[in-house]
Protein backbone atom coordinates (compact mmCIF):
# COMPACT_ATOMS: atom_id res chain seq x y z
CA UNK A 1 0.00 0.00 0.00
CA UNK A 2 2.81 2.38 0.80
CA UNK A 3 4.46 1.97 -2.62
CA UNK A 4 1.26 2.30 -4.64
CA UNK A 5 0.33 5.62 -6.28
CA UNK A 6 -3.17 6.66 -7.25
CA UNK A 7 -4.04 8.64 -10.33
CA UNK A 8 -6.54 11.44 -9.85
CA UNK A 9 -5.48 12.07 -6.25
CA UNK A 10 -5.66 15.88 -6.30
CA UNK A 11 -4.30 16.68 -2.85
CA UNK A 12 -3.56 15.20 0.50
CA UNK A 13 -6.77 16.28 2.29
CA UNK A 14 -8.27 12.79 2.41
CA UNK A 15 -10.30 13.00 -0.85
CA UNK A 16 -11.30 9.71 -2.57
CA UNK A 17 -9.23 8.61 -5.56
CA UNK A 18 -11.89 9.48 -8.17
CA UNK A 19 -11.92 12.18 -10.84
CA UNK A 20 -15.36 13.76 -11.50
CA UNK A 21 -16.06 16.24 -14.31
CA UNK A 22 -17.01 19.75 -13.20
CA UNK A 23 -20.63 20.93 -13.70
CA UNK A 24 -21.26 23.52 -16.41
CA UNK A 25 -23.70 25.97 -14.79
CA UNK A 26 -24.03 28.04 -17.95
CA UNK A 27 -26.29 25.36 -19.48
CA UNK A 28 -29.75 24.21 -18.33
CA UNK A 29 -30.01 20.95 -16.39
CA UNK A 30 -30.95 17.71 -18.21
CA UNK A 31 -34.63 16.68 -18.46
CA UNK A 32 -36.18 14.79 -15.60
CA UNK A 33 -37.55 11.37 -16.65
CA UNK A 34 -39.46 9.00 -14.43
CA UNK A 35 -38.42 5.88 -16.32
CA UNK A 36 -34.67 5.56 -16.42
CA UNK A 37 -34.28 2.06 -17.81
CA UNK A 38 -32.45 3.37 -20.82
CA UNK A 39 -29.81 4.99 -18.72
CA UNK A 40 -26.56 3.20 -18.35
CA UNK A 41 -25.44 2.82 -14.74
CA UNK A 42 -22.37 4.82 -13.89
CA UNK A 43 -19.07 3.13 -14.16
CA UNK A 44 -18.04 3.77 -10.60
CA UNK A 45 -20.55 1.16 -9.40
CA UNK A 46 -18.51 -1.55 -11.15
CA UNK A 47 -15.54 -2.88 -9.31
CA UNK A 48 -12.28 -1.61 -10.71
CA UNK A 49 -8.76 -2.00 -9.60
CA UNK A 50 -7.56 0.49 -7.11
CA UNK A 51 -4.83 1.80 -9.33
CA UNK A 52 -7.20 2.98 -12.14
CA UNK A 53 -9.24 6.21 -11.84
CA UNK A 54 -12.96 6.43 -12.65
CA UNK A 55 -13.75 8.93 -15.46
CA UNK A 56 -16.91 9.95 -17.30
CA UNK A 57 -16.66 10.69 -20.97
CA UNK A 58 -19.34 11.99 -23.28
CA UNK A 59 -18.99 13.68 -26.63
CA UNK A 60 -19.65 17.39 -26.97
CA UNK A 61 -22.01 16.90 -29.91
CA UNK A 62 -24.22 14.59 -27.92
CA UNK A 63 -24.33 17.06 -25.02
CA UNK A 64 -25.41 19.92 -27.26
CA UNK A 65 -28.09 17.83 -28.97
CA UNK A 66 -29.54 16.66 -25.66
CA UNK A 67 -29.53 20.19 -24.30
CA UNK A 68 -31.28 21.57 -27.36
CA UNK A 69 -33.95 18.89 -27.22
CA UNK A 70 -34.52 19.56 -23.54
CA UNK A 71 -34.80 23.31 -24.07
CA UNK A 72 -37.31 22.83 -26.90
CA UNK A 73 -39.45 20.51 -24.78
CA UNK A 74 -39.30 22.90 -21.83
CA UNK A 75 -40.41 25.81 -23.99
CA UNK A 76 -43.30 23.80 -25.42
CA UNK A 77 -44.46 22.89 -21.92
CA UNK A 78 -44.30 26.49 -20.82
CA UNK A 79 -46.17 27.59 -23.96
CA UNK A 80 -43.79 30.45 -24.34
CA UNK A 81 -42.44 31.03 -27.78
CA UNK A 82 -38.99 32.31 -28.22
CA UNK A 83 -38.81 35.98 -27.59
CA UNK A 84 -37.75 37.90 -30.59
CA UNK A 85 -36.65 41.44 -30.09
CA UNK A 86 -38.61 43.66 -32.38
CA UNK A 87 -37.54 47.17 -32.85
CA UNK A 88 -40.35 49.52 -32.13
CA UNK A 89 -40.82 52.08 -34.75
CA UNK A 90 -40.85 55.34 -32.88
CA UNK A 91 -42.64 58.19 -34.45
CA UNK A 92 -40.69 61.42 -34.68
CA UNK A 93 -41.51 63.81 -31.89
CA UNK A 94 -43.29 66.97 -32.89
CA UNK A 95 -42.82 70.29 -31.13
CA UNK A 96 -45.43 73.00 -30.80
CA UNK A 97 -42.98 75.62 -32.01
CA UNK A 98 -42.34 73.61 -35.17
CA UNK A 99 -46.07 73.24 -35.84
CA UNK A 100 -46.57 76.96 -35.25
CA UNK A 101 -43.77 77.73 -37.69
CA UNK A 102 -45.32 75.40 -40.29
CA UNK A 103 -48.72 77.05 -39.85
CA UNK A 104 -47.21 80.50 -40.37
CA UNK A 105 -45.35 79.20 -43.39
CA UNK A 106 -48.58 77.72 -44.79
CA UNK A 107 -50.32 81.06 -44.28
CA UNK A 108 -47.54 82.83 -46.16
CA UNK A 109 -47.73 80.28 -48.97
CA UNK A 110 -51.52 80.69 -49.26
CA UNK A 111 -51.20 84.47 -49.35
CA UNK A 112 -48.52 84.26 -52.02
CA UNK A 113 -50.66 81.86 -54.06
CA UNK A 114 -53.59 84.26 -53.90
CA UNK A 115 -51.37 87.14 -54.98
CA UNK A 116 -49.92 85.10 -57.86
CA UNK A 117 -53.40 83.98 -58.89
CA UNK A 118 -54.63 87.57 -59.04
CA UNK A 119 -51.53 88.74 -60.90
CA UNK A 120 -51.30 85.65 -63.15
CA UNK A 121 -47.77 84.70 -62.10
CA UNK A 122 -45.58 81.89 -63.41
CA UNK A 123 -47.04 78.41 -63.30
CA UNK A 124 -43.76 76.92 -62.09
CA UNK A 125 -43.77 79.08 -58.98
CA UNK A 126 -47.43 78.25 -58.35
CA UNK A 127 -46.72 74.53 -58.66
CA UNK A 128 -43.80 74.72 -56.22
CA UNK A 129 -45.93 76.64 -53.75
CA UNK A 130 -48.73 74.09 -54.06
CA UNK A 131 -46.27 71.26 -53.43
CA UNK A 132 -44.95 73.07 -50.39
CA UNK A 133 -48.49 73.67 -49.10
CA UNK A 134 -49.40 70.00 -49.63
CA UNK A 135 -46.27 68.90 -47.74
CA UNK A 136 -47.14 71.18 -44.84
CA UNK A 137 -50.75 69.95 -44.74
CA UNK A 138 -49.60 66.31 -44.80
CA UNK A 139 -47.21 67.03 -41.96
CA UNK A 140 -49.98 68.71 -39.97
CA UNK A 141 -52.38 65.82 -40.57
CA UNK A 142 -49.74 63.27 -39.57
CA UNK A 143 -48.87 65.14 -36.39
CA UNK A 144 -52.47 65.94 -35.41
CA UNK A 145 -52.73 63.23 -32.74
CA UNK A 146 -49.41 64.21 -31.22
CA UNK A 147 -50.41 67.85 -31.28
CA UNK A 148 -53.69 67.11 -29.48
CA UNK A 149 -51.77 65.21 -26.81
CA UNK A 150 -49.17 67.98 -26.52
CA UNK A 151 -51.84 70.66 -26.22
CA UNK A 152 -53.67 68.64 -23.55
CA UNK A 153 -50.46 68.15 -21.60
CA UNK A 154 -49.58 71.82 -21.97
CA UNK A 155 -53.06 72.87 -20.79
CA UNK A 156 -52.85 70.43 -17.88
CA UNK A 157 -49.44 71.78 -16.93
CA UNK A 158 -50.66 75.37 -17.11
CA UNK A 159 -53.70 74.53 -14.99
CA UNK A 160 -51.46 72.91 -12.40
CA UNK A 161 -49.18 75.95 -12.40
CA UNK A 162 -52.22 78.21 -12.08
CA UNK A 163 -53.49 76.17 -9.13
CA UNK A 164 -50.04 76.33 -7.53
CA UNK A 165 -49.92 80.10 -7.99
CA UNK A 166 -53.42 80.48 -6.55
CA UNK A 167 -52.51 78.28 -3.61
CA UNK A 168 -49.28 80.20 -3.06
CA UNK A 169 -51.16 83.52 -3.33
CA UNK A 170 -53.79 82.29 -0.84
CA UNK A 171 -51.03 81.21 1.54
CA UNK A 172 -49.34 84.60 1.21
CA UNK A 173 -52.62 86.44 1.81
CA UNK A 174 -53.32 84.26 4.84
CA UNK A 175 -49.80 84.91 6.10
CA UNK A 176 -50.27 88.67 5.63
CA UNK A 177 -53.64 88.59 7.41
CA UNK A 178 -52.18 86.57 10.28
CA UNK A 179 -49.27 88.99 10.49
CA UNK A 180 -51.61 91.97 10.54
CA UNK A 181 -53.74 90.32 13.23
CA UNK A 182 -50.61 89.67 15.31
CA UNK A 183 -49.50 93.27 14.79
CA UNK A 184 -52.91 94.48 15.96
CA UNK A 185 -52.72 92.25 19.02
CA UNK A 186 -49.21 93.48 19.78
CA UNK A 187 -50.26 97.11 19.34
CA UNK A 188 -53.28 96.60 21.59
CA UNK A 189 -51.10 94.90 24.20
CA UNK A 190 -48.51 97.69 24.01
CA UNK A 191 -51.23 100.33 24.29
CA UNK A 192 -52.70 98.52 27.29
CA UNK A 193 -49.29 98.32 28.93
CA UNK A 194 -48.66 101.99 28.21
CA UNK A 195 -52.03 102.92 29.71
CA UNK A 196 -51.24 100.88 32.80
CA UNK A 197 -47.87 102.59 33.16
CA UNK A 198 -49.46 106.02 32.70
CA UNK A 199 -52.17 105.13 35.21
CA UNK A 200 -49.55 104.05 37.73
CA UNK A 201 -47.64 107.28 37.14
CA UNK A 202 -50.79 109.35 37.61
CA UNK A 203 -51.64 107.53 40.82
CA UNK A 204 -48.10 108.06 42.08
CA UNK A 205 -48.28 111.76 41.27
CA UNK A 206 -51.68 112.04 42.96
CA UNK A 207 -50.32 110.26 46.01
CA UNK A 208 -47.32 112.59 46.15
CA UNK A 209 -49.58 115.61 45.82
CA UNK A 210 -51.85 114.27 48.55
CA UNK A 211 -48.86 113.62 50.79
CA UNK A 212 -47.56 117.13 50.13
CA UNK A 213 -50.95 118.66 50.96
CA UNK A 214 -51.51 116.51 54.06
CA UNK A 215 -47.95 116.80 55.29
CA UNK A 216 -48.61 119.98 57.31
CA UNK A 217 -51.77 118.56 58.89
CA UNK A 218 -49.98 115.34 59.79
CA UNK A 219 -47.13 117.28 61.36
CA UNK A 220 -49.64 119.19 63.52
CA UNK A 221 -51.33 115.92 64.51
CA UNK A 222 -48.01 114.32 65.42
CA UNK A 223 -47.06 117.41 67.48
CA UNK A 224 -50.40 117.32 69.34
CA UNK A 225 -50.09 113.60 70.06
CA UNK A 226 -46.57 114.15 71.33
CA UNK A 227 -47.78 116.90 73.68
CA UNK A 228 -50.51 114.60 75.02
CA UNK A 229 -47.86 111.95 75.70
CA UNK A 230 -45.87 114.60 77.59
CA UNK A 231 -48.94 115.37 79.73
CA UNK A 232 -49.37 111.65 80.49
CA UNK A 233 -45.71 111.45 81.43
CA UNK A 234 -46.14 114.44 83.78
CA UNK A 235 -49.11 112.70 85.46
CA UNK A 236 -47.04 109.55 86.02
CA UNK A 237 -44.08 111.59 87.28
CA UNK A 238 -46.27 113.47 89.82
CA UNK A 239 -47.75 110.20 90.98
CA UNK A 240 -44.27 108.69 91.51
CA UNK A 241 -43.08 111.79 93.39
CA UNK A 242 -46.20 111.76 95.57
CA UNK A 243 -45.52 108.12 96.47
CA UNK A 244 -41.85 108.91 97.26
CA UNK A 245 -42.93 111.86 99.47
CA UNK A 246 -45.51 109.69 101.23
CA UNK A 247 -42.75 107.22 102.07
CA UNK A 248 -40.94 110.13 103.72
CA UNK A 249 -44.22 111.13 105.36
CA UNK A 250 -44.45 114.31 103.30
CA UNK A 251 -47.90 114.86 101.75
CA UNK A 252 -48.89 117.62 99.21
CA UNK A 253 -51.78 119.88 100.01
CA UNK A 254 -55.16 119.57 98.30
CA UNK A 255 -54.70 122.98 96.67
CA UNK A 256 -51.56 121.81 94.95
CA UNK A 257 -53.23 118.63 93.74
CA UNK A 258 -56.27 120.50 92.50
CA UNK A 259 -54.15 123.12 90.77
CA UNK A 260 -52.08 120.44 89.01
CA UNK A 261 -55.08 118.41 87.92
CA UNK A 262 -56.89 121.53 86.67
CA UNK A 263 -53.90 122.66 84.60
CA UNK A 264 -53.31 119.20 83.13
CA UNK A 265 -57.03 118.80 82.35
CA UNK A 266 -57.22 122.12 80.53
CA UNK A 267 -54.14 121.33 78.45
CA UNK A 268 -55.51 117.86 77.68
CA UNK A 269 -58.87 119.25 76.57
CA UNK A 270 -57.18 121.91 74.47
CA UNK A 271 -55.01 119.45 72.57
CA UNK A 272 -57.86 116.97 72.15
CA UNK A 273 -59.92 119.74 70.58
CA UNK A 274 -57.00 120.70 68.34
CA UNK A 275 -56.52 117.08 67.25
CA UNK A 276 -60.21 116.79 66.35
CA UNK A 277 -59.92 119.94 64.24
CA UNK A 278 -56.81 118.56 62.57
CA UNK A 279 -58.74 115.34 61.81
CA UNK A 280 -61.60 117.29 60.26
CA UNK A 281 -59.12 119.29 58.20
CA UNK A 282 -57.45 116.05 57.01
CA UNK A 283 -60.81 114.54 56.09
CA UNK A 284 -61.76 117.69 54.14
CA UNK A 285 -58.47 117.61 52.24
CA UNK A 286 -58.90 113.91 51.42
CA UNK A 287 -62.40 114.57 50.05
CA UNK A 288 -61.04 117.40 47.93
CA UNK A 289 -58.25 115.15 46.60
CA UNK A 290 -60.72 112.38 45.75
CA UNK A 291 -62.93 114.84 43.89
CA UNK A 292 -59.91 116.12 41.99
CA UNK A 293 -58.92 112.56 41.12
CA UNK A 294 -62.43 111.78 39.85
CA UNK A 295 -62.46 114.96 37.78
CA UNK A 296 -59.08 114.08 36.31
CA UNK A 297 -60.31 110.60 35.38
CA UNK A 298 -63.43 112.08 33.80
CA UNK A 299 -61.24 114.42 31.79
CA UNK A 300 -59.05 111.51 30.68
CA UNK A 301 -62.02 109.31 29.72
CA UNK A 302 -63.17 111.39 26.71
CA UNK A 303 -59.65 111.30 25.30
CA UNK A 304 -59.61 107.49 25.42
CA UNK A 305 -63.10 107.42 23.91
CA UNK A 306 -62.00 109.71 21.10
CA UNK A 307 -58.92 107.56 20.54
CA UNK A 308 -61.05 104.42 20.25
CA UNK A 309 -63.48 106.23 17.94
CA UNK A 310 -60.62 107.35 15.71
CA UNK A 311 -59.32 103.78 15.64
CA UNK A 312 -62.72 102.42 14.57
CA UNK A 313 -63.05 105.09 11.87
CA UNK A 314 -59.61 104.22 10.55
CA UNK A 315 -60.50 100.50 10.47
CA UNK A 316 -63.80 101.15 8.67
CA UNK A 317 -62.84 103.95 6.26
CA UNK A 318 -59.05 103.85 6.15
CA UNK A 319 -56.61 106.55 7.08
CA UNK A 320 -57.85 110.11 7.08
CA UNK A 321 -56.75 112.23 4.18
CA UNK A 322 -56.05 115.84 4.74
CA UNK A 323 -59.18 117.47 3.34
CA UNK A 324 -59.29 121.12 2.43
CA UNK A 325 -62.36 123.24 3.01
CA UNK A 326 -64.28 124.57 0.02
CA UNK A 327 -63.17 128.12 0.66
CA UNK A 328 -59.48 127.20 0.77
CA UNK A 329 -59.88 124.78 -2.16
CA UNK A 330 -61.36 127.42 -4.45
CA UNK A 331 -58.69 129.87 -3.43
CA UNK A 332 -56.06 127.30 -4.31
CA UNK A 333 -57.74 126.20 -7.57
CA UNK A 334 -59.39 129.15 -9.31
CA UNK A 335 -59.88 127.28 -12.59
CA UNK A 336 -61.94 124.65 -10.80
CA UNK A 337 -64.09 127.36 -9.24
CA UNK A 338 -64.70 129.00 -12.64
CA UNK A 339 -65.58 125.72 -14.36
CA UNK A 340 -68.03 124.73 -11.61
CA UNK A 341 -69.64 128.16 -11.65
CA UNK A 342 -70.03 128.01 -15.44
CA UNK A 343 -71.69 124.60 -15.18
CA UNK A 344 -74.19 126.02 -12.72
CA UNK A 345 -74.75 129.29 -14.57
CA UNK A 346 -75.93 127.54 -17.71
CA UNK A 347 -79.04 126.45 -15.82
CA UNK A 348 -79.97 129.97 -14.75
CA UNK A 349 -83.46 130.95 -16.02
CA UNK A 350 -85.66 134.01 -15.45
CA UNK A 351 -87.71 134.21 -12.29
CA UNK A 352 -90.98 133.94 -14.29
CA UNK A 353 -90.16 130.42 -15.46
CA UNK A 354 -92.62 127.88 -14.04
CA UNK A 355 -90.07 125.10 -13.55
CA UNK A 356 -87.51 127.40 -11.96
CA UNK A 357 -86.23 126.75 -8.45
CA UNK A 358 -84.60 128.96 -5.88
CA UNK A 359 -80.88 129.52 -5.73
CA UNK A 360 -79.14 127.09 -3.35
CA UNK A 361 -78.42 128.26 0.15
CA UNK A 362 -74.98 129.78 0.45
CA UNK A 363 -74.69 130.57 -3.24
CA UNK A 364 -72.82 133.82 -3.84
CA UNK A 365 -75.16 136.21 -5.68
CA UNK A 366 -73.74 139.38 -7.27
CA UNK A 367 -74.52 142.35 -5.10
CA UNK A 368 -76.61 145.26 -6.38
CA UNK A 369 -74.78 148.36 -7.61
CA UNK A 370 -74.04 150.74 -4.79
CA UNK A 371 -74.67 153.84 -6.93
CA UNK A 372 -76.07 154.95 -10.30
CA UNK A 373 -72.59 155.62 -11.64
CA UNK A 374 -71.51 152.11 -10.75
CA UNK A 375 -74.71 150.75 -12.37
CA UNK A 376 -74.01 152.61 -15.60
CA UNK A 377 -70.44 151.35 -15.58
CA UNK A 378 -71.62 147.76 -15.12
CA UNK A 379 -74.07 148.21 -17.99
CA UNK A 380 -71.31 149.49 -20.25
CA UNK A 381 -69.16 146.47 -19.31
CA UNK A 382 -72.00 144.05 -20.10
CA UNK A 383 -72.55 145.71 -23.49
CA UNK A 384 -68.89 145.36 -24.28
Amino acid sequence: MGDQSYQGWPNRMGQPPFAFPRFDFSRPPPPIQTQRHHLVPPQFFHPRPLGQPHTFSRKEGENSNVDNVWVQQWLIKRNKPEQTTQKRETEPRVKISEVKMRVHKLEEVVNELESLKSSEGSSQRIASLKNEASEITEFLKASQSQMVLLVKNRAKKRNLEKLRRQKRRAEMEKLILDRQAKHRQIDAWLQQQQEQVEKAKREEEMRKQADAVLCEVRQKQSFGKGFLQVLESLKKLRLLRAQAAADKKLFPTEEENERFNTMIGKLDDLWQMQLSEYGKEEQTLRVMLEEEKVNHQEKQQPSSFERNLKLWLMVLFGKEKGCVSDFEYFHQNVNGLVSIRQCWDQFVVPRENILASSIPVGWVVPSKPSSDDWKELLGDLEKQ
